[in-house]
């Protein structure tokens, strides 16, 4: 492998790490933030490294307000698995301590909460809130019989809230 080679590999699989380890889809401002400040490299190198990745659904991105998030697909996942070992361990410290330093930050930028409450007629009402900038950008209130259900609603939510949000809009607006 040349050294343009290792470099463009190592480069993705800091991204997969950061994502990773971040716990939720971060814009390309906040991918920016750390690989370009430290110097790992250049933003066209960055774009075109997450088009890559998009192409071989490595990331997958979803567009909220004005903003694209990107996250790790379950082939980042066991693509990042298998190669972690590569990224020295002093890039993995740099971007835990940029996350810790960080992670107000990041997840007051876009927050995704999802709680449900049990009522006195047995039923669960679930309360699902996508918020930018401590906006909301959407809220979706359900009413469902069984708790498994409400459990299920909102871990889905965790993971799909963007997802979602984007069909809603998509289907609202067509």
């Amino acid at each position: 492998m040349t050294g343009n080679d290792y470099e463009l590999s190592l480069n993705k699989l800091m991204i997969l790490f950061l994502i990773e380890k971040a716990g939720l889809p971060l814009s390309n401002t906040q991918l920016s933030d750390f690989l370009l400040v430290s110097d790992y490299t250049d933003y066209f190198s960055l774009q075109t490294y997450i088009g890559q990745m998009i192409d071989a659904r490595l990331l997958k991105s979803s567009k909220i307000s004005s903003h694209t998030l990107y996250d790790i697909t379950d082939a980042g996942c066991e693509t990042l698995e298998y190669f972690k070992n590569h990224i020295p361990e002093s890039i993995k410290d740099d971007m835990i301590i940029y996350l810790k330093k960080n992670k107000y930050d990041i997840k007051s930028k876009f927050d995704v909460v999802a709680d449900y409450i049990p009522e006195k007629n047995g039923d669960f009402y679930v309360n699902c809130v996508a918020k930018e900038d401590n906006k909301n950008l959407i809220e979706i209130n359900l009413r469902v019989t069984e708790k498994e259900e409400a459990l299920k609603i909102c871990d889905a939510w965790e993971s799909k809230s963007h997802e979602i949000y984007k069909q809603l809009l998509y289907n609202l607006l067509e």
